[in-house]
């Protein structure tokens, strides 16, 4: 009972597409027929798309893409005919039918024959500045991303190009093809700078360290005015001598005490010393207070005189420093 059943739902399963397969054929013959009508009045313009339909529905009926590909022909439309022999041809190969014999012979020659008439373009869409590859349409239609660059076979007539970025840039150009022409189009896009960056980078963008261009335009600090300095060196040196000297004689004083108190203690007893020394030992008290003095006023002056000399120095490399650095930039400039 069950087989007897499964066996009438295949039967049921297999009219229902043969009578589908049938009503497909029966549609091809009635677009290939109407198309005849066109063609026989010399109106290839309204049969060619009638023929392209009853092949597509039916593509066993090879009549179809004949007259298809001669009514392109007629129109002009040389690429898409010459296509179409070749079709014509691959499929020739798999369809045995007696009804077209010597057709293969006819779509050589018809591909061969169309072969001067064919025009071609290339269209080549360059990323843009931010690296993103352009969107192409032709009579708006979409040029798939794998042809952008690429020779194409082309119907003569007129063609609308379009490349559109994802930076909202957008070139549009427009070309005339003749018959057997070969044409390129180049579109660019005309942004010069990369799409600014989200505002989350923007509000992080504080946070970061200032580059060194930041106080480019920022006024100089003090010490880039070497002018200011001038006088530390001169003071500086003049002070140095000035403890030098003073040094030489906190020496020479120191000498003459030692040399005078020395004599003092030989000859005076109970501090009382003879007439002639009396002069000498006030000398060696004049001495024991000017050394020290001295030495004092020397150690001093030297001191600041090497300090200025010093900051000095210091100075006038960061001027030079500066100096240098505005010179390179009128230069870049």
């Amino acid at each position: 009972m069950l087989s007897r059943f499964a066996f009438c739902g295949a039967l049921g399963l297999s009219l229902v597409a043969t009578s589908a397969r049938a009503d497909s054929e029966g549609d091809a013959k009635d677009l290939f027929a109407r198309g005849r009508e066109y063609r026989q009045k010399g109106d290839c313009t309204n049969a060619s798309p009638l023929f392209r339909r009853a092949y597509d529905i039916h593509p066993k009926g090879l009549g179809s893409l004949r007259n298809f590909a001669e009514c392109e022909e007629q129109n002009g439309h040389f690429a898409t005919a010459r296509r179409s022999w070749l079709d014509l041809k691959r499929a020739l190969a798999i369809n045995t039918d007696t009804k077209y014999a010597g057709w293969e012979a006819d779509s050589d020659a018809g591909a061969q024959r169309l072969a001067v008439k064919v025009s071609h373009l290339t269209i080549e869409a360059p990323p843009d500045v931010s690296g993103t590859a352009a969107t192409i349409t032709i009579n708006d239609e979409p040029l798939p991303g794998a042809l952008n660059g690429t020779l194409l076979d082309r119907d003569p007539g007129a063609y609308r190009i379009r490349a559109t970025w994802k930076t909202d840039d957008q070139q549009n150009d427009k070309v005339d093809l003749a018959p057997g022409e070969t044409k390129r189009v180049t579109l660019k896009s005309q942004r010069k700078e990369a799409p600014a960056a989200p505002s989350v980078a923007a509000s992080t963008s504080s946070l970061k360290p200032p580059s060194p261009d930041a106080n480019r335009g920022a006024p100089p600090p003090a010490a880039e005015d070497p002018t200011r300095e001038k006088w530390m060196a001169p003071v500086g040196w003049t002070l140095v001598g000035v403890g030098g000297v003073t040094l030489v004689g906190s020496l020479v004083t120191g000498l003459m005490y030692s040399s005078a108190k020395s004599k003092v203690e030989d000859e005076c007893v109970n501090n009382r010393c003879p007439e002639d020394l009396r002069s000498t030992a006030s000398r060696g008290k004049t001495t024991a207070v000017l050394a020290p003095v001295f030495l004092g006023i020397g150690v001093v002056a030297a001191g600041v005189g090497v300090t200025l000399l010093v900051m000095h120095g210091k100075s006038s490399n960061v001027a030079v420093g500066v100096r240098g650095t505005g010179m390179e930039a009128k230069v870049t400039f």
